[in-house]
């Protein structure tokens, strides 16, 4: 049997899915955890998964899956182990398409078995049973490799027979044990070799998970996933995201190492340094270190002389680099050494070695730690549990630097930890970031409003994980940094994390301040519901209750409530009370609460009079006052005054805005007068003013609805996305859809609610258009379609829904399903009110009761 013959499984297992590999697993790993193994393979292929987008495995390729019977038990019995050329150019077989194997003249050579092995040696066969009596597993594993035994399916079955043949039948589990290992040494072999011959970027990705150190009982999974990918090769892998860390696969063998070890046993030591010279051992840095390491591991508890071999190996490449012993040169390169030397053994996922290192450098005043060295002895304090060590290290030796960047370290030590060891430092390090900040000073407070100022998705998490590390760290917080908490969710419209805060402050036995009892009630003013405007209350009695005298902004909170509850008098009297406080300045912010709260109420003449008032006091009313009054003056049909506050602005030499020639281009449509909305859109341009998504929607309401015209709709519509950049929203969708079913143009009505569904939810509004119009050109169909879309979506229909579709039924004296909609009323608990609707449920009903009648005569 040649050496080193290339492994390839035979061509029935060749089409493997991801699902049959791991049966394959599951069978030759012998009682192990499957549901474990499976979880880490989910986590191996994951890792892998990010660098191969678009992966596409054989079986997706092929009409028909493997047959997990025929495939699982692969190793217990013998196939034809030669790949000819009519199994190459096999119609239902995949060839092998990877970069290594695709030179069909070489496949000659690429057999499982190229040539009968020989039996295996007895003695061989007592030495390994005598290892794993032993326990010594590994010793057990480098002898099969050393004798080039169990390389092939034949060769590890033949091994197998004869290792029976040495076992008592009662040595079931020493056999349980050997069979593990065997079919251990088969897979990884396989891997190994085919590793070489295969695409190098198949080679870097194994380097780049490989460094992990994947742990029984998960190896063989490993390397039977990539033996997969190797056979399966008819991709692109991206590149891997990391530089290769490590070779893997080393090629060292172990009676090389044996050799070398007697001749230092026997101080040959000039034979040493030939043997190292002939075999092309130790010619590097790397190389030294990769023959140091596996003398480790050979020599196994040893430790003395591990030490003589490590040192000799260390002076023996000095002397080869530097043979003229300059004494400068020679400095560096155990300067270099040493270094190099942490970042390897971290690599190898050594920790031990690599503070052992550490230790032994400390005691030379004159060694000076790289950046990568310290990057590796934080990484060994953090794989071996050592965390505070790993942090007090951190403090003097990293963080200290004036070129430290935390981004950058923590970037850098990733790709030398295991997924839970990172998460570890992380959180490490976040620990002590948070007590360095002190809580409850200007700068803590200061990097709480930045955490908020940003208007992303995860703004709110990430601030609420910085609250309950906090508490969790047992640190006691002050009223200023509970305000910073609290008015930055409010900012935010988070009133349940907000309102958490609050309570958990009072809970730790922290009152609210009059900064904290202010922000709170203008937070919650902004928000509607019976149920807000009671936590309103209860805040503003629990401030009451604590003699805190409230300023401006907790009144105009209550006075905008009182209003928008339509409790006018206790309102103004409210306003009343803060006039009255000499403690407290009314200002423009003030007077524009109570003028809009007194329109919203129908209150025009005393929203005037306090408009006078404001001027009295020597408080200019801003553009907010005159868009308040202007908007509300018109709607409420009081042109006249509306007329006056505007000659006001324009004698206050104030400006108009977006707001205010908005509102005027709506009192334009309003009175259909078509040269006074040019006239407003001409103001636009020659005051350089930019319409905004209002200017837009009142564009397009008004064309629609007063002049019908589809056409100039449409223009502002494109106008608005293409030419300003602005997004409609659902109301401005609602109206183009309205427009165009209005037309009967159904198709480009169906068209913008799918538009519409990528942007916003749709209304009510927007399906009793849809379902109307429908109705209208007796299509019943698909107005029950939209009917049914708007249940699914959780939008309640009302009255105008079951009006529409009951009415279309009657028009199309289909009384069954006008029946059928009446029952749908009936189950949601919809109780009419509407006359025309109750006319048409009494209409049904009467029908129902007919049909009743009918059905008994025809029974009897």
């Amino acid at each position: 049997m040649k050496k080193n013959s290339l492994i390839l499984l035979p061509k029935n297992c060749i089409k493997y899915s991801l699902a049959s590999i791991a049966s394959i697993f599951t069978i030759i790993i012998v009682e192990r955890s499957k549901e474990k193994c499976i979880t880490n393979f989910s986590r191996i292929t994951a890792r892998v998964h990010r660098y191969e987008r678009g992966c596409i495995f054989i079986a997706r390729r092929t009409k028909q899956a493997p047959n997990i019977l025929s495939i699982g038990n692969f190793l217990s019995r013998k196939f034809s182990t030669t790949i000819s050329s009519k199994d190459i150019q096999s119609k239902n077989d995949t060839a092998l398409e990877q970069s290594g194997l695709n030179n069909i003249n070489n496949r000659k050579s690429d057999t499982l078995q190229e040539e009968p092995s020989n039996s295996s040696n007895s003695l061989d066969i007592i030495k390994f049973i005598n290892f794993i009596k032993h326990g010594n597993d590994n010793d057990a594993k480098l002898f099969l490799s050393t004798q080039n035994y169990c390389t092939t399916i034949d060769d590890t079955l033949e091994f197998k027979n004869t290792l029976i043949q040495h076992l008592e039948s009662s040595d079931k589990e020493l056999f349980d044990k050997a069979n593990s290992i065997l079919n251990d040494q088969f897979i990884q072999g396989s891997l190994k070799y085919n590793l070489r011959k295969s695409d190098p970027q198949v080679f870097n990705l194994y380097n780049e998970i490989s460094h992990e150190r994947i742990s029984e009982p998960y190896l063989d999974l490993f390397c039977v996933y990539f033996l997969s990918i190797i056979i399966s090769r008819n991709f692109e892998l991206s590149l891997p995201k990391h530089d290769v860390l490590e070779v893997p696969i080393s090629n060292i063998n172990r009676e090389h190492l044996e050799k070398f070890i007697n001749l230092l046993k026997k101080g040959d030591v000039e034979g040493a340094k030939t043997f190292l010279y002939a075999n092309n051992y130790a010619t590097t840095i790397h190389d030294t270190l990769e023959f140091s390491n596996s003398l480790r591991y050979h020599l196994n508890s040893n430790h003395e002389l591990y030490n003589i071999s490590d040192r000799f190996l260390k002076e023996y490449l000095k002397n080869s680099l530097i043979p003229t012993g300059n004494l400068q040169e020679s400095i560096k390169f155990i300067q270099d050494y040493n270094q190099y030397s942490l970042m390897y053994y971290i690599k190898k996922s050594n920790p031990q070695q690599v503070l052992y290192i550490f230790k032994d450098l400390l005691q030379k005043e004159d060694f000076i730690f790289s950046d990568e060295s310290k990057l590796a002895i934080f990484c060994a304090y953090i794989k071996s549990n050592e965390n505070d060590l790993a942090l007090n290290f951190f403090i003097s030796n990293i963080s200290s630097s004036q070129k430290f960047s935390l981004s950058k370290f923590t970037k850098n030590i990733q790709p030398l930890l295991k997924e839970l060891e990172y998460n570890k430092a992380q959180e490490i390090l976040r620990r002590h970031y948070i007590q360095q900040l002190s809580p409850n000073t200007k700068e803590f407070t200061n990097y709480i409003t930045k955490i908020f100022s940003s208007k992303t998705k995860t703004t709110t998490t990430s601030a609420l994980n910085l609250y309950e590390k906090l508490c969790d760290l047992g640190i006691s917080l002050n009223s200023i940094t509970y305000g910073a908490f609290i008015m930055g969710f409010l900012s935010h419209d988070r009133y349940t994390e907000a309102e958490f805060i609050y309570n958990d402050m009072i809970k730790r036995g922290q009152k609210p301040t009059r900064v904290i009892y202010s922000g709170m009630l203008d937070g919650f003013a902004r928000r509607r519901g019976n149920e807000n405007n009671k936590k309103i209350n209860e805040i503003w009695q629990q401030m009451l209750s604590d003699n805190i005298q409230p300023d401006e902004i907790a009144y105009c909170a209550m006075i905008e409530t009182n209003f928008r509850k339509g409790n006018i008098h206790k309102a103004i009297e409210l306003f009343q009370q803060m006039s009255s406080d000499q403690n407290i300045k009314l200002n423009d912010v003030v007077y524009n609460r109570m003028i809009d709260g007194l329109l919203l109420n129908e209150r025009v003449n005393e929203a005037v009079i306090i408009y006078d008032q404001m001027k009295k006091q020597n408080i200019f009313p801003n553009i907010i006052t005159y868009n308040i009054l202007i908007n509300k003056l018109f709607d409420k049909k009081q042109e006249q005054h509306a007329m006056a506050i505007l000659q006001d602005m324009q004698q206050f030499n104030i400006k108009p805005n977006v707001t205010t020639l908005t509102t005027l281009l709506k009192r334009q449509f309003q009175n259909r007068d078509i040269n006074g909305v040019q006239k407003i859109l001409n103001m636009f341009d020659s005051l350089k003013i930019q319409p905004n998504e209002q200017t837009y929607g009142t564009l397009i309401s008004g064309l629609l609805n007063n002049f019908n015209d589809l056409t100039g709709a449409e223009f502002a519509f494109n106008e608005m996305i293409y030419k300003r950049g602005l997004f409609p929203n659902v109301q401005i969708y609602t109206n183009m859809i309205q427009g165009y079913v209005n037309h009967g143009k159904f198709q480009l009505a169906e068209q913008l609610y799918s538009d519409l569904l990528q942007n916003h939810f749709p209304t009510t509004a927007t399906f009793n258009i849809l379902i109307a119009g429908y109705s209208r050109a007796n299509n019943l169909d698909k107005a029950i379609q939209y009917y049914h879309e708007m249940i699914r979506l959780g939008i309640r229909p009302t009255t105008s829904t079951y009006k529409i579709l009951i009415n279309g039924y009657f028009t199309s004296k289909n009384m069954f399903g006008a029946s059928q909609i009446y029952d749908d009323m009936i189950n949601a608990n919809f109780i009419p009110t509407d006359p025309d609707l109750k006319k048409f449920c009494q209409t049904i009903a009467h029908w129902r009761s007919r049909q009743s009648n009918i059905n008994q005569v025809l029974k009897s």
